[in-house]
């Protein structure tokens, strides 16, 4: 059947092309609408707790993006004179920031006091260049005992002070995507512009734009730099290993049609491309040369045997349609496995991913034997060089399968103990290289303000109106303070502290009286003559919500792991649990949604990938037609990714989301290499070959393309090892270490397993 099926598609060559060519005009006409979606909300589904939680506090608070622009002067600390005056001038230029809704810095925030029985609410800096050194000494001091500015607008040795832009995004992703380029373009121009002025000043900016556009670039200069440089590597390869301009152009061809035909398809099917998803076209690529790569060996092997260009690609075609059929079926179940994960970006990277194989896997039996056949070929009579190499390694591994067996079979388990000890640490910042940009900032900002991370609390009083109840205020106030003891917090402000100064400024500033109010009616006077005292376009609205019968607490912490994040969460519930029940606060965040979805991403694709393995260890049987054969072909696929990740145990010791998904991402490559060997060894069975003939027949015909394809594969994604961006660096290094052991066990140990396989069967069923 697959002779006649080989024999229909080249003589009918033509008509498919140009029907396939159709296909693909069609389809062309979907990539604009192909969005980049670079908002962290769709990697959480719409069901997700933490996200839900976290879109509540923040419409409850009424609280819009922000971005922190942070300076550091050269001379002096931020109080001196010229330095009050340049911050001015910053905080003015960035109002003209797009989407912004208010700035806030030392220069436009204020301070509440009493003289005289006179309350006042007035700027903490109104004219920088009037006051006196008396004036400025008054203000640090002030500074000094009020938490809201300390740590928040200036660092503690007040040597850095930060501006924060609040704005306002589109919705719409991509409207949001060019707001957020938009924005932090004015930003980094501005900040170009002030590093140019005044040299030695230190300026970083960040916030959740500054992530998002940085981690958008880093993607698309993977994508647009990276890309190109794998697959000139990919094909000067080809060129060295096969020695024919068809491998080289052939394959080429079917890379550019296959992305070309899966990406418009992506767009007409509403796909969009995030950070996640932009692997996508790497991977729907490297794919598609495994597909051509096995068809053109193949090609060059029957031609160079002596058969016409058209019968070779016949023979060709007849001896992979199987193969190339059952790999292609097995790769896109084991992305489509994707869609199990609890993130929307996997599902689209799973997706396009699984289209983009089938798509690969029609362009090789349809466009390319047209492309192919129209090319000249070398009429040289000699073997392909890889060719007498397999041979002697065929021999070899047959001549010592024992040892090789053994081997195997007790380094396995060895290195499968190890992959308990795994940890799972996903932390965003550390998505990125130490050098990155955005890395310093992070870092800046974690040595010298109160840190990039941070923890939202809603504490609920239980009433409206009774925000300002003291048995409601000191309860959060213990909570506050224990938070404060704790070592990883950096920072806990809430309501409670504008309450306290509130108290305190009403005592002519006495320290003794910066505590809770007695009364709620006390506290609710001083809530209203401070908010009918606050300048234009600010309340506290991001504090206490519309009914004044909650508030808001945010913690800010340095730099942490995943299980440090999530410990310090667990504490915060036992504590509130044990002394405040009544509060009910869950903590939110983007980091704490972060840690919490890279546990569910790797229970969700555990699952995920032992279904997808069923249905292929499924596939595989139907396909090669014996159960026997198929469940032993499980064994090779298996171990490859059970010794990289108890390597990875033993020399890493921890995995983030990227790397949970490569086992997924990495079957298919791997079951390509294991298939081709079968088919072609059960071939040799079927024709009357011994074991070890059937052997040496599948490493002399699929041998050469396997160990081209890994090769290339290996050499393809270790560009990515140059990459900015560590999960891309993660997924190359584990994907390049995975199939390389697939390759080494189908060549010196499959072998073996099927030599014994076939005594122990024979001496135990054949009586």
């Amino acid at each position: 059947m697959s002779d006649r099926f080989a024999s229909f598609l080249v003589n009918y060559r033509q008509p498919f092309a140009l029907a396939s060519l159709f296909i693909l005009c069609l389809a062309l006409v979907g990539l604009p609408r192909l969005e980049f979606n670079g908002d962290f909300r769709h990697m959480f589904s719409k069901d997700n707790i933490q996200l839900n939680l976290l879109d509540e506090i923040e419409n409850t608070y009424i609280q819009s993006d922000q971005l922190l622009v942070l300076i550091q002067y050269p001379v002096g600390d931020v109080f001196v004179k010229e330095n009050l005056l340049h911050t001015k001038s910053i905080t003015e230029k960035l109002w003209q920031t797009p989407y912004s809704l208010h700035v806030e810095s030392l220069t436009t925030t204020s301070r509440s006091y009493s003289r005289d029985d006179t309350f006042y609410i007035e700027a903490l800096i109104p004219d920088p260049e009037s006051l006196s050194s008396v004036e400025i000494e008054d203000i640090r001091e002030y500074v000094r005992h009020d938490e809201y500015i300390s740590k928040g607008l200036v660092s503690e040795d007040f040597q850095v002070t930060s501006i924060v832009i609040n704005f306002s995004l589109p919705t719409d992703a991509v409207d949001r995507m060019f707001a957020m380029n938009d924005l932090v373009e004015f930003v980094e121009d501005l900040v170009t512009e002030e590093k140019l002025n005044q040299p030695g000043i230190v300026i970083h900016y960040l916030g959740g734009p500054a992530l998002e556009v940085a981690m958008i670039g880093l993607v698309k200069s993977d994508m647009f730099i990276l890309m190109p440089l794998c697959f000139v590597l990919v094909f000067f390869l080809l060129g060295v290993m096969l020695r024919t301009g068809v491998s080289v152009f052939g394959t080429i061809f079917t890379i550019a049609i296959s992305l070309a035909v899966t990406m418009g398809l992506a767009g007409w099917m509403g796909f969009g491309l995030n950070p996640t998803a932009a692997m996508a076209p790497i991977m729907v690529a490297l794919l598609a040369m495994a597909d051509s790569v096995h068809l053109l060996t193949q090609y060059i092997i029957e031609f160079r045997k002596g058969y016409g260009k058209i019968e070779a690609m016949e023979r060709s075609i007849a001896s992979n349609f199987k193969p190339i059929l059952l790999t292609s079926v097995t790769t896109a179940i084991g992305f489509l496995g994707m869609n199990l994960s609890d993130s929307p970006a996997f599902h689209d990277f799973g997706s396009i991913t699984a289209i983009g194989v089938l798509v690969a896997f029609v362009v090789t039996l349809t466009i390319t034997p047209v492309v192919v056949l129209w090319m000249p070929i070398n009429a040289d009579q000699k073997p392909l060089p890889l060719s007498e190499l397999l041979l002697k390694i065929s021999r070899f591994s047959i001549a010592h399968q024992r040892k090789l067996f053994l081997c195997v079979i007790v380094l396995v388990p060895i290195v499968a103990s190890f992959i308990p000890k795994l940890h799972f640490n996903d932390d965003v910042i550390e998505y990125f290289r130490d050098d990155v940009p955005f890395k310093q900032t992070v870092k800046f900002a974690s040595e010298n303000m109160s840190g990039f991370y941070y923890i939202l609390y809603s504490l609920d009083s239980g009433k409206p109106g009774y925000v300002n109840d003291p048995t409601f205020l000191k309860k959060v106030e213990s909570f506050q303070d224990w938070l404060r003891q704790q070592k990883e917090v950096t920072l806990a402000v809430s309501y409670v502290d504008i309450v306290k100064n509130l108290n305190m400024a009403m005592h002519d500033d006495d320290p003794a009286w910066k505590i809770i109010p007695d009364s709620r009616e006390l506290a609710s006077q001083y809530m209203l003559l401070y908010e009918m005292s606050l300048p234009a376009g600010t309340s506290l609205s991001r504090d206490i919500n519309s009914e004044h019968s909650s508030l808001r607490l945010r913690v800010s912490m340095n730099a942490m792991s995943n299980q440090e994040l999530l410990a310090l969460d667990e504490r915060v519930q036992s504590w509130l649990q044990a002394n405040a029940p009544e509060l009910n606060a869950r903590g939110a965040s983007r980091s704490l949604m972060f840690a919490n979805l890279g546990l569910v991403v790797l229970k969700s694709m555990a699952a995920g990938s032992l279904i997808a393995l069923a249905l292929i260890s499924l596939v595989i049987m139907i396909g090669i037609g014996s159960i026997r054969f198929g469940l032993i072909s499980l064994i090779p696929n298996i171990i490859p990714s059970v010794v990289v990740y108890g390597c990875w145990a033993l020399l890493v010791g921890e995995v983030n989301q990227t790397a949970a998904i490569v086992f997924s991402m990495s079957l298919g490559l791997v079951v390509d290499d294991t298939v081709h060997f079968m088919t072609k060894y059960l071939k040799g069975r079927e024709e009357g070959l011994s074991v070890e003939e059937s052997i040496e027949f599948s490493f002399s015909t699929a041998g050469v393309a396997l160990t081209v394809t890994t090769v290339a594969l290996v050499l393809g994604m270790s560009v990515n090892l140059l990459s900015s961006f560590i999960p891309n660096i993660t997924t190359a290094l584990m994907m390049m270490c995975i199939i390389s052991v697939a390759l080494l066990l189908d060549l010196f140990f499959l072998p073996g397993l099927l030599i014994n396989y076939e005594r122990w069967h024979k001496r135990f069923f054949s009586r």
